[in-house]
């Protein structure tokens, strides 16, 4: 199997499972699609085409959405509950004032089971 087919094998499985934990949650809070898709902040198209996993949801959406449901952005794309503590270098920034914010880039590498 090529790259680009494993590649294109891979996404579709995880938008089918994004769609499956999208439904679930949805119908956990006896949402429907239109309420889901108010919370959301997209048109009811949108969410059907994402339940079916026909498309891509999304960050933001899928922010309103989870707090919504009152559950974590990781464990509505992932499936699972996310760990107690995330390891995070910080070795290298400029010591922090009060209140100053900085931006971070969060790379998620998902490894095969």
């Amino acid at each position: 199997m090529s790259l680009v087919k494993w590649f294109d094998k891979k996404m579709s499985e995880f938008m089918e499972n994004l769609g499956n934990r999208l439904k679930s949650a949805r119908k956990k809070m006896s949402f429907t699609q239109e309420d889901a898709a108010r919370v959301a902040g997209v048109s009811a198209r949108a969410w059907q085409t994402w339940e079916r996993g026909d498309n891509e949801p999304g960050i933001s959406a899928l922010e309103k959405f989870a707090k919504a449901c009152d559950i974590s952005l990781m464990e509505l794309i992932t499936g699972e509950m996310p760990s107690e503590s995330v390891p995070v270098n910080i070795a290298g920034l400029p010591p922090l004032r009060a209140g100053q914010k900085i931006k971070l880039l969060l790379t998620i590498e998902i490894a095969e089971a």
